[in-house]
């Protein structure tokens, strides 16, 4: 697994959608058709993947509603967003995204 830098931005790709089913979050990548179920906290970390939000701040979001080992976190927060990235369910950038540019500010969800 690549080192991934937590001062870079994370923002969901523009062929991503999601939805919640059953009070968990199902992810769908249009361009293969592979889905992803989210449990809660891959659901807030799904969430925070705005474009706007750098990678650091994200797992400190996600550390302050599960109020755990910060190390355990840290780690889980990084291998879940490094496996969306092998997924290319997400991009990160040393830039903020463009939530206009990329369609992010839309509500993308599937049926």
């Amino acid at each position: 697994m690549s080192k991934i830098a937590q001062d870079h931005f994370v923002g969901r790709a523009d062929y991503a959608v999601s939805k919640l089913v059953d009070g968990e979050v199902v992810l769908l990548n249009l361009n293969n058709g592979a889905y992803f179920s989210l449990n809660v906290a891959g659901a807030t970390v799904w969430k925070l993947c705005s474009g706007k939000k750098k990678i650091r701040d994200i797992v400190l979001a996600v550390s302050r509603k599960f109020p755990r080992n910060k190390n355990r976190i840290n780690k889980d927060v990084l291998e879940f967003l490094g496996e969306l990235k092998r997924q290319r369910l997400v991009k990160m950038t040393p830039a903020p995204i463009s939530t206009a540019k990329r369609g992010l500010g839309q509500k993308r969800n599937f049926a």
